[in-house]
């Protein structure tokens, strides 16, 4: 029996379902995965990538100059209030490994991020959280459907009319620290 690949991006679906252009600017939060900010690179997007380790920022920097595409990869899991309201579109892996609070919080970030246009897309395994991810998204989201079902179980949900949160829930701006070596250049805050 396949082990379900719950924490990699389903890249099929994302060619069926997500639609960016030139002028889109994409929030991607692939935790282990670069394949959807590769992806939406690729397609043309402004990508900003949250990751949670140095570790990932470099494989995602070493993958997109390997293809070519630009991806401003950062070792974060938040973003400063300046980003607030500026995105027109988000990808979020729902990795049920991590427990049920680091994808809540990465859903109240998104819902954040975007223009009151703006679409999350996300991808959750049927067995593992989907049902609590999509609870935590209609908290955040007027609008919240499964778009359609990928390799191994996962699902593809759309969310759209993201709720932000109120100012007094809002944290402060976090420091930033840039930190170049060689020719990667790294954005710590």
């Amino acid at each position: 029996m396949a082990t379900p690949q719950t924490h990699l991006y389903d890249t099929a679906l994302l060619d069926r379902f997500a639609r960016v252009t030139p002028q889109t600017r994409l929030l991607d939060l692939g935790y282990y995965d670069p394949a959807g900010a590769l992806w939406a690179a690729e397609h043309g997007a402004a990508v900003t990538a949250l990751r949670p380790s140095i570790d990932l920022i470099v494989e995602l920097d070493l993958a997109a100059r390997h293809r070519r595409v630009r991806v401003d990869a950062r070792l974060a899991t938040s973003l400063g209030s300046s980003d607030w309201g500026s995105f027109d579109a988000a990808f979020l892996i729902a990795p049920f490994f991590l427990g049920n609070t680091p994808v809540r919080n990465a859903i109240d970030l998104v819902s954040q991020a975007l223009t009151p246009a703006g679409t999350l897309l996300y991808q959750a395994h049927r067995r593992h959280g989907a049902d609590t991810f999509m609870k935590y998204a209609r908290e955040r989201f007027e609008r919240v459907d499964q778009v359609g079902i990928g390799t191994h179980q996962c699902r593809l949900y759309q969310a759209t009319g993201p709720i932000p949160a109120t100012a007094s829930a809002a944290t402060a701006d976090p420091i930033e620290h840039v930190l170049t070596v060689r020719q990667t250049c790294i954005r710590l805050q």
